[in-house]
């Protein structure tokens, strides 16, 4: 992940100074397009670019203010910023490697390989934790495929959607209509029914083994990750964990909600093809949840 930054402009319209990067990534370079939104707007802008280009062009919009403004990207190529830090790191140390970091692209026998270092990854729960609680798609779409590999020792995505679909089916639910393209959700052309999630929702609460670390995956409303500021100061604050889900024209709410006479409500609402900014948007939805934690 990059992080740029840049300085926010007060008036509409004008544009944004582009100010740096972290990591600073020699051989990158960035066309800055972005200006300043509307009062009252969110972070609109976006950054564009194919897989190993050197170069990025970032359009959108800021919201309004003075401060520095943050937003984040993915690497052009991990692997090869990975030996960059590695052999500085290295030289920092008194050992001088000549010649150029190369990625090698060809398929390895890892078993004729000796191990010089281990890093133990956080634990599955935890992992799933900061993706939900922080919509980390690059997460979400290598556990996706890490479904596939722990099933048939290939991390094929087009094996793991096969694999999600068999799973949910076997357990009773309805997959017809269900597309899934990817493990993230960038897909616009991915699509699940309001009632089949409702359903998977109601299984993981249930009759799942690993129910209690998925809930513990949930943001608190009001109170954590992307869900910090839905229903805040509302029956919702603490009462309800839920995920969110937005795409352009699309706003979705899904997880669990404890109502006053502590019964647990499993809800899912998806909005497609509204108009106007998506925070307005889920004002418009706040009054059905909070009529619900009133019972």
């Amino acid at each position: 992940m990059v992080k740029l930054y840049f300085q926010q402009n007060k008036a509409e319209g004008k544009s944004v100074k582009f100010l740096r990067s972290e990591p600073d990534m020699k051989g990158m370079s960035y066309v800055n397009a972005v200006t300043t939104g509307p009062a009252g707007s969110k972070d609109e802008a976006y950054i564009y670019g194919a897989p190993y280009q050197a170069n990025r062009m970032i359009l959108g919009t800021l919201p309004p203010g003075e401060i520095e403004y943050k937003i984040k990207g993915s690497m052009p190529n991990p692997p090869a910023w990975f030996g960059v830090l590695l052999k500085q790191t290295l030289k920092s140390k008194g050992i001088i490697i000549k010649g150029e970091v190369k990625v090698n692209s060809e398929t390895v026998n890892v078993k004729s390989l000796s191990t010089w270092f281990e890093y133990e990854s956080p634990s599955l729960a935890e992992l799933a934790r900061i993706t939900n609680f922080f919509s980390v798609n690059l997460y979400a779409e290598s556990i996706f495929q890490q479904i596939a590999l722990a099933r048939t020792g290939q991390g094929d995505r087009g094996i793991a959607i096969s694999e999600v679909k068999r799973f949910w089916s076997s357990v009773g639910i309805d997959t017809l209509g269900w597309i899934l393209l990817d493990g993230s959700g960038l897909s616009p052309l991915n699509a699940i029914s309001p009632e089949q999630m409702g359903k998977v929702l109601r299984y993981m609460a249930k009759d799942s083994k690993v129910g209690n670390a998925f809930l513990q995956s949930l943001p608190k409303a009001g109170k954590d990750g992307t869900v910090y500021w839905f229903g805040k100061n509302t029956a919702l604050e603490n009462n309800a964990q839920l995920k969110s889900g937005s795409f352009n024209g699309t706003l979705c709410y899904s997880g669990y909600l404890t109502t006053k006479s502590n019964k647990r409500v499993v809800f899912s609402i998806m909005m497609n093809r509204y108009e106007g900014e998506m925070r307005a948007a889920a004002k418009k939805l706040l009054p059905i949840l909070e009529k619900v934690a009133e019972y």
